[in-house]
């Protein structure tokens, strides 16, 4: 139950997504219009891999295995995809 680590990822967050076999986990704040794309060490803790511009809306993302990100823009009606 303690903290490892902490990742910054804008305002907005609803749910995140997580891939076990990459270690990855990926956020959508859709207040911040940002994606944000972390592996996880084995301590808990987090590194930032990559952060993208996707809608203001985007408060939902789901990842494939091969660590493509889907972010689904409601306020605009478009998905962003953004390649690992």
């Amino acid at each position: 139950g303690a903290r490892k680590g902490r990742l910054e990822t804008g305002t907005g967050v609803d749910n995140i997504d997580y891939l076990p076999k990459r270690k990855t986990i990926y956020a959508t704040a859709g207040k911040d219009a940002k994606l944000t794309i972390a592996t996880v060490a084995d301590d808990g803790s987090f590194k930032t891999v990559k952060t993208e511009q996707v809608g203001e809306g985007c408060r939902v993302v789901v990842a494939t295995p091969d660590g493509t990100a889907y972010a689904a823009d409601s306020k605009a009606g478009k998905i962003w995809v953004v390649a690992p």
